[in-house]
């Protein structure tokens, strides 16, 4: 029921992102949602003090409301970064978030506050991060695109860019932008909801391309492993206590992977990275299966070693490229006025299966045994097939010339006018 309170509010914060985005802008968006996670947290905390589970549950919602900030956070960071910088800024965002679980991870000993006394603490530990953006609000610029669509001030527009770029000529870039907006205005005038984007073939081509790029994410069985590691390590015959070492080690593993490997999607490209690393996963989770059907029927004393370093390595292969790399497909592979409907599409999705997956994952091992992985493998394996012949590179590319690539494989109709475009504007640089 708390957990269910959680997801509900998150799936309604993503449905009214893009209407506050649209209404308030990007600044105003996350303090909103922010305000909205510190009353949540603030209402789940009275409600554990006062014995109320309705207060509780109600505080919780509220909080998930609050938690689909992190659709406006990664469009936002897509939208004032430079194309040559967009991955790596992208990728510590979302490693962040395993930053946050890991900290949230050490709370949560025994030793700390992981006891039946002291796990109510947890709720007002929630209103830090908060309390932090609120305190940096005021240094945070609008997106130079919001800008220039909403309120169309180029001084205003100039002025951002100038703190973005960190230099004072930002004529192209401004006219890059206004380039943009003109390409999605050709499409529609209009802001383009969730329903939108299933009513253009183009838009639908490449709407099904990043679902399924956010479904193999899920569908690596990282949830399982991640959620159901402490178990796992404990059917490997390591003790109660040190399998929740071993979870810590794993999300520590995995923050710091992404924290280091950060770099690696503008230097190899988003494309090898994710690909890569879906290959890589199935590889990990093929060879779990393999090592813990030898230590069921007893054909390896030691096959359960083996099966942690698969483990391991699959959190490293799912670091590398699946944990972000499908975050940054979503927020570069649509225009101007349906991207953030896109990307809360995408988390919408995302966050979905992982729920279902996280929920379902104990009746498949009851009926599956140690042969459950091999549906992890199999799915993630063909969906990496077939993304290979579909996802186009978006290292380096401004947003025009990334919808000038997808227009030229998918809707070659359109494309003249993007290429138009895309050469005015290099005459001008």
């Amino acid at each position: 029921m708390i957990g269910c309170g959680v997801m509900l509010g998150v799936s309604v914060g993503f449905l009214v992102a893009n209407h506050l985005v649209e209404w308030l802008g990007f600044r105003k968006t996350l303090l909103v949602f922010n305000v909205l996670e510190m009353m949540g947290s603030i209402a789940a905390g009275c409600g554990v003090t006062a014995r109320s589970y309705e207060l509780f549950i109600i505080g919780r919602f509220i909080f998930g409301v609050g938690n689909a900030c992190v659709v406006v956070c990664g469009v936002y960071v897509a939208e004032i970064s430079t194309n040559n910088h967009r991955g790596s800024l992208n990728v510590l965002a979302t490693a962040s978030f395993s930053v946050g679980i890991l900290l949230a991870n050490v709370v949560g000993l025994p030793q700390l506050l992981g006891t039946p006394d002291n796990w109510q603490h947890t709720c007002w530990i929630c209103l830090v991060p908060s309390l932090i953006l609120i305190a940096a609000y005021r240094f945070l610029p609008e997106s130079p695109r919001w800008l220039c669509r909403k309120q169309q001030d180029t001084g205003k527009l100039a002025a951002v860019l100038q703190l973005l770029r960190g230099r004072q000529n930002v004529d192209a870039d401004i006219c890059a932008i206004q380039d943009e907006l003109e390409a999605a205005q050709k499409l529609s005038s209009q802001k383009l909801s969730i329903p939108d984007l299933f009513r253009d073939r183009f838009l639908r081509k490449i709407t099904g391309i990043c679902l399924l790029v956010m479904a193999a994410q899920r569908l690596t069985g990282f949830s399982a492993v991640f959620v159901y590691s402490t178990e796992i390590f404990r059917q490997c015959g390591i003790t109660q206590a040190l399998a929740s070492y071993g979870t810590i080690i794993l999300t520590a593993l995995s923050a710091v992977v992404a924290l280091l490997g950060s770099p690696l999607q503008d230097i190899f490209g988003r494309r090898p990275m994710l690909l890569g690393g879906l290959f890589g996963c199935a590889l990990c989770t093929a060879v779990m299966v393999v090592f813990t059907v030898l230590t069921k029927y007893a054909a390896c004393n030691t096959c359960q070693y083996g099966n942690l370093v698969a483990m391991t390595l699959f959190m490293v292969c799912y670091a590398v490229g699946p944990a972000s790399a499908p975050f940054l497909f979503t927020a570069e592979m649509f225009g101007m006025s349906s991207r953030q409907s896109a990307s809360a599409l995408g988390y919408l999705v995302n966050v979905s299966l992982a729920t279902v997956i996280t929920a379902v994952f104990p009746a498949m091992q009851a009926y599956l045994m140690e042969w459950t992985f091999t549906i992890f493998t199999g799915i993630t394996f063909i969906l990496a097939v077939f993304l290979s012949t579909v996802l186009v590179e978006t290292k380096g590319k401004s947003f025009l010339e990334i919808q000038s690539m997808l227009e030229d494989r998918f809707c070659a109709g359109r494309k003249a006018s993007l290429e138009s475009m895309i050469s005015q504007r290099t005459d001008l640089e």
